[in-house]
């Protein structure tokens, strides 16, 4: 798809809020996952504590679903929608009607970051934990896209190390899936069995930190991005480690080339542009995107000390980066304005908000990449070149969702979409039958978008909390009764919390069981330094 070309005016916004409560985003819950958009470009969305959200293109609400706490990043396959929840639950959902195919408890639970799940035909990949949690998923594990039904979990390698993924994003290709945890470790399973095909060498990764990963390309390339063990952290170099590449065949297992990057970590995923639309050499390239992350907004910032005890820097640097894929080499290099912010634009003491440095980037059909830094300010790049860019104010977390004529990325407080009239009227005039018979969804295009946004003054960062984005009260239209999804949601939390202690209690009476008795001669008391009582 041929996304926006100008990013200068938004097209939408769409303000974060609750729509049972009527009450805007709650505290520090925060648009960590990505969008998910549809055939007819809409959108899915979800925060840790709020419903599912679907927006149409011109920004208004298609319908809502509450799917459990802390949902993970929906995945599209088929008439239906996949997600994972915190209590450790997946769902399927018929995405015409909002009716729930089925729900089932697999796992404990699941963290409290940004994982997505993954599916082709038949499976649905997913991580999950044995125990409770609130960081990284202990297992992987398949699912049935049919009825949820387990075919295999198998526990993370590394865990003995307190090693597992975080912000986990499986990746499927050729009965292969590809996934790595926060060292840096990389394993390749297989689709069908679960058995671990190939890893990397462990040794070189544990003490090390990322939540960066690997990612497979058409081209039958693995590329794993993660950080080398870390050293004292310095000004501007949050975790103080280079971030390092690695591209390996997908068959085999076989390293074919590696980088390190000395000045620079790398904490989101790597981006392969195929051939067609990789300006500047005639093969495959991999793209990174580099820098360090600032550290968390504390209110000791506002005593005018800048080297205090949790402030990391005040000038953080960038740098999106092409590869050749298969030798490694250089091709071309881009740099937004550093970002001169002690912390991640848009966060502040009172209302956290700690994406990464970059946001995973996504590419349309031309070789344009859409991403944004923690400056705030969402990027279109292409070859090395600046297309256009918006100051979101607020920085992100996603990798950008994009549809013809259209492209949408979710910031701290809601959901921006840009849209391209031209290449929307191309896309109704290809005969393509998603186009509606010519007729596309959305609506005109306005001439002006209110976006909102937090302090365009850093100084303010430390010291007022940004009011949060809301909107009025909003029932879903054109897809059934909102009533009955409330009542069929409330139904469905009740019986979720029913489900889920009959799990942890039957989890726990298996432990107990596993439990044998200890042998020797037990503990012997003796009174030290003296007979009378207390050792006087």
């Amino acid at each position: 798809y041929k996304g926006p070309r100008s990013l200068l005016k938004p097209a939408a916004f769409w303000k974060w809020g609750s729509l049972y409560s009527n009450k805007p985003r709650w505290q520090d819950d925060n648009l960590y996952n990505s969008p998910s958009v549809d055939a007819q470009r809409n959108t899915y969305v979800a925060a840790n504590f709020s419903d599912l959200f679907i927006i149409r293109p011109d920004g208004s609400l298609r319908g809502s679903m509450y799917l459990g706490p802390l949902v993970s990043t929906p995945v599209l396959l088929g008439k239906s929608f996949y997600i994972s929840d915190g209590g450790g639950f997946a769902t399927s959902v018929d995405i015409e009607t909002l009716t729930i195919n089925w729900r089932k408890k697999y796992c404990e639970s699941n963290p409290w970051d940004s994982w997505s799940v993954a599916a082709v035909e038949g499976a649905l990949i997913t991580g999950g934990n044995m125990d409770f949690r609130i960081n990284g998923a202990t297992h992987l594990y398949r699912l049935n896209t049919s009825d949820g039904e387990v075919v295999w979990k198998t526990p993370y390698p590394g865990m003995e190390y307190g090693a597992m993924p975080y912000n986990m994003m499986p990746a499927i290709a050729d009965g292969r899936v590809v996934t790595a945890n926060n060292s840096g470790y990389a394993f390749c399973h297989d689709l069908e069995t679960g058995e671990i095909l190939w890893a990397t060498p462990p040794n070189e990764h544990f003490s090390s930190f990322t939540t960066a990963t690997v990612v497979m390309g058409k081209n039958g390339l693995a590329a794993n991005a993660w950080n080398t063990t870390q050293q004292a952290p310095h000004w501007n170099t949050n975790q103080g480690g280079a971030g390092k590449l690695d591209v390996y065949e997908v068959k085999t297992g076989v390293k074919k080339w590696e980088t390190i990057y000395t000045d620079f970590d790398i904490n989101v995923a790597p981006l392969f542009l195929p051939p067609d639309v990789a300006e500047g050499s005639s093969g495959w390239q991999v793209v990174v995107c580099l820098g360090s992350n600032p550290g968390p907004p504390f209110p000791g910032h506002i005593e005018g000390n800048p080297d205090g005890e949790n402030v990391t820097g005040d000038c953080w640097k960038g740098l999106m980066l092409a590869h050749d894929a298969e030798t490694g080499e250089e091709i071309w290099g881009w740099s937004p304005p550093p970002s001169r912010h002690f912390t991640f634009r848009g966060s502040d003491a009172t209302d956290w908000y700690l994406p990464d440095s970059w946001t995973s980037v996504s590419s349309d059909s031309t070789g344009t990449i859409y991403g944004s830094f923690h400056d705030g300010v969402i990027y279109a790049v292409k070859g090395g070149e600046l297309v256009s860019k918006f100051d979101m104010r607020s920085c992100a977390n996603c990798a950008p969702g994009i549809a013809p004529g259209f492209m949408c990325t979710m910031n701290q407080h809601g959901l921006l979409i840009w849209r391209d009239a031209e290449l929307e009227d191309e896309w109704a005039a290809s005969g393509d039958t998603r186009a509606v018979g010519g007729k596309l969804p959305g609506g005109p295009i306005p001439d002006e978008v209110a976006c909102g946004g937090p302090w365009d003054d850093g100084r303010l960062e430390w010291v007022d909390p940004f009011p949060f984005a809301g909107k009025e009260k909003t029932t879903a239209v054109d897809i059934s009764d909102h009533d009955q999804w409330i009542a069929e949601t409330e139904r469905l939390h009740k019986e979720t919390l029913a489900v889920d202690r009959e799990w942890s209690e039957a989890r726990k009476a298996e432990r107990a069981e596993a439990l044998t008795a200890g042998s020797g001669g037990g503990l012997v008391w003796v009174v030290i330094g003296g007979g009378a009582p207390g050792g006087r």
